[in-house]
């Protein structure tokens, strides 16, 4: 007993930080922007480019224009507005510009490429809706090579075509192995590099298609993979910038696909990025990048350090930013004055708005916002309803704690810090396009948010539990969304994307204790997710682990339940090609999933690894067109100084309470593990001994192995 108070009085008295200090990479020098639509100011800018001069155009997408600075960001000149006349845009994505200086762009909305002089002095324009010979059903991308002719990437149709400068077809390329691509650029010489944006890679092509090479493949957080990668850039030395969009950062890489440096976080501070699209490289070797959620222009140079971040064990305070990645939160940059919210409202104008106490007992929906461009920061206050759910009520109709959206599309939705219980509907979110919902609660409800016609979302660090029907529900056709670092458990459902389009990305999140971790898959044909990526997600304890798969990347996941897949619909992808890297049990190796069953007899749990890769010797058939070809296998336990067997997992959960390995759990096993913390995290797969599973051995990692006993 005495012991059980120290350590607690120790976990009262003690807190755990991490410093994470940025290598030598690239430095801020400046910025400009600011979200508006005068002079120099953006609203989502997604291209950029530099000229021979050092000149600086940039795409300003929602603006519909083009706007040229200096290489200072000083302000030179805008051409450009809505409509479908010669020198009109509807979303122009891509900008290119060519030797001579003039400006080709992939207006995305009009289906069609336009080349200007480089004062914005229209020229021509090409192309039309469809899948034809130089039809577009989504042009992203733009690049010239040294010859004057243009590539682009097609969205809508993954492929890239290849045109000369006044827009004669050549060639065309990528159907059936890439997955709406979006950045392009072309070397010296003439070697093509296209961002394959939903397969997580970057794709490297001779000028007529033929694959050189590929890096990336397996989306994650690490060194040299990428989420959902907007952005590809090739400097006059062949080296690479990847712009690794819901990572948050930068990546720089040689010709062949090694890795050299990268650098950016999300956030809205210097050197720290909101969905960043694209990059342009100049002369000097100065690094610009269209820091889209931030409306803004960031510069670096390649010397110096980036800003270093400092992380603790307390509630995030850190500003979010505004779909899919692992560590992005992007926001708009807004310059107007916070609002205080005090009761029930409805909020339409651009804006930072604070909630400054907390709101009980809403009959109807608390928080409605209906504009475009607001933040809503919650200040750890919550909004409670009444709690009170029709019986088989439509969720649509019930009331929300927030509401997002109605008969109009918005965009640049930030919602964050706060906590929402006992609505209907935690969050209803209707016709949103770029938005974040971070570290908020959505608790004793029926859906804890659901999102219709929702496209790049990011739902991140945010806490689901006790809904009766659903924690996380995309439907109708919403795409391209972000679902990351959650923690979601005791809901019916986890997270529902059996409504829903596809290319969405779930990963990093804990999903425990449902009746469904992940539901993708009703009845009828018009109700089923597609082309969807689940990676490095914990999920267990649920009765069904995964429900319905069609076409999925399905890797690096913990799954321990009654039952893991049910509902396989089409062939999917179970791993990747094996790579080294940490994977979600600590092994040394990434490729599959890790197959547990609660009474410990599952695929991996008895899997056999005579030469210790850290993948099973035989490949995992899970059913039909469905195999598993590297299932992961723990990794060796190795006996704890002190005593004289490797640990045990007594409960069948993989996590070693018998410390001592004597075959039961004691107090010596509580006494073995506390000596030996530093041990254990040094020289044992630290997932085998988090207890709290927080990543990494700490005291409350003691105290719930001592309150096991």
């Amino acid at each position: 007993m005495k012991l059980k108070l120290l350590i607690c009085a120790i976990l009262l008295l003690c807190g755990v930080i991490q410093v994470v200090t940025a290598t030598e990479t690239y430095q801020f020098t400046t910025q400009w922007g600011g979200n508006g639509s005068e002079s120099g100011q953006f609203s989502a800018p997604s291209g950029i480019t530099v000229d021979e001069l050092g000149n600086i155009f940039v795409a300003d997408t929602n603006n519909n224009r083009i706007q040229k600075f200096s290489s200072t960001g000083a302000f030179i000149n805008a051409w450009g507005s809505k409509g479908i006349e010669n020198g009109q845009f509807k979303s122009p994505r891509g900008i290119a510009v060519d030797k001579t200086g003039n400006i080709f762009i992939a207006d995305t909305g009009n289906y069609r490429i336009q080349k200007f002089s480089s004062t914005g002095q229209f020229l021509i324009k090409w192309g039309s809706p469809g899948i034809g010979i130089g039809q577009f059903a989504a042009p992203e991308g733009i690049c010239v090579d040294d010859a004057g002719n243009v590539y682009v990437t097609d969205w809508g149709y993954n492929r890239v075509q290849k045109f000369s400068s006044d827009g004669t077809y050549i060639t065309s390329w990528g159907r059936g192995y890439m997955s709406s691509p979006f950045g392009i650029d072309v070397d010296n010489t003439g070697n093509v590099y296209v961002a394959d944006t939903a397969n997580h890679r970057i794709l490297k092509f001779t000028d007529d298609g033929s694959l050189i090479d590929t890096w990336g493949v397996t989306p994650g957080p690490w060194d040299g993979h990428f989420v959902a990668p907007y952005g590809v850039t090739v400097d006059d030395a062949g080296n690479v910038f990847v712009t690794d969009t819901y990572n948050s950062r930068i990546q720089k890489f040689s010709s062949v696909g090694t890795f050299i440096t990268k650098w950016g976080t999300g956030g809205t501070g210097e050197g720290q990025f909101g969905l960043p699209s694209a990059t342009a490289i100049d002369t000097s070797e100065n690094v610009y990048v269209a820091d889209t959620a931030n409306n803004r222009i960031q510069k670096f140079t390649s010397q110096g350090t980036a800003p270093t971040i400092t992380q603790t064990t307390s509630t995030p305070t850190s500003t979010a930013t505004p779909t899919q990645t692992p560590t992005s939160t992007p926001s708009p940059t807004l310059t107007t004055n916070p609002r205080d919210i005090t009761a029930p409202r409805t909020i339409n104008e651009p804006g930072e708005y604070h909630l400054v106490n907390d709101i009980s007992n809403c009959s109807t929906d608390c928080i409605v916002i209906s504009g475009s461009d607001i933040i809503i920061e919650g200040d750890g206050h919550s909004i409670s309803g009444i709690g009170f759910i029709p019986p088989g009520a439509d969720p649509r109709i019930l009331s929300a704690g927030i509401k997002i959206g109605s008969s109009q599309p918005v965009h640049n939705i930030v919602i964050r810090n706060i906590t929402v219980v006992n609505f209907g509907l935690g969050a209803y979110v209707n016709q949103l396009t770029d938005g974040v919902i971070e570290n908020c609660s959505f608790s004793h409800g029926y859906v804890g948010t659901i999102f219709t016609y929702t496209t790049n979302l990011i739902i991140k660090k945010c806490h689901y539990s006790d809904n009766s029907e659903v924690g996380i529900d995309l439907e109708y056709y919403s795409h391209d969304c972000f679902i990351d670092n959650n923690s979601i458990d005791r809901d019916r459902i986890g997270v529902s994307l059996h409504e829903s389009g596809g290319h969405h990305l779930v990963s990093n999140n804990t999903i425990t204790n449902n009746r469904y971790g992940i539901c993708t898959w009703f009845t009828g044909e018009g109700m089923k997710s597609w082309q969807n990526t689940i990676i490095n997600n914990h999920i267990e304890g649920n009765d069904v682990g995964i429900d319905g798969a069609k076409d999925y990347v399905i890797t690096n996941n913990y799954l321990n339940n009654s039952k893991n897949i049910d509902h396989i619909l089409s062939p999917n992808r179970w791993n990747s090609t094996p790579v080294s890297g940490e994977n979600i049990v600590q092994g040394s190796a990434l490729g599959g999933n890790y197959w547990g069953q609660p009474d410990g007899n599952g695929f991996s749990q008895t899997a056999v690894d005579n030469d210790r890769d850290g993948f099973a010797d035989t490949s995992f058939i899970i059913a039909s067109q469905n195999t598993d070809y590297y299932p992961l296998s723990l990794p060796v336990i190795r006996v704890v100084p002190g005593s004289r067997n490797p640990p045990k997992a007594l409960n069948g959960d993989g996590l070693n309470n018998d410390v001592n390995g004597n075959g039961g759990l004691d107090f010596n096993d509580v006494v073995l593990f506390f000596n030996n913390m530093d041990w254990i995290a040094a020289n044992e797969p630290v997932s085998a001994f988090d207890f709290n599973r927080n990543g990494q051995i700490d005291f409350n990692d003691v105290v719930l192995l001592f309150n096991q006993i």
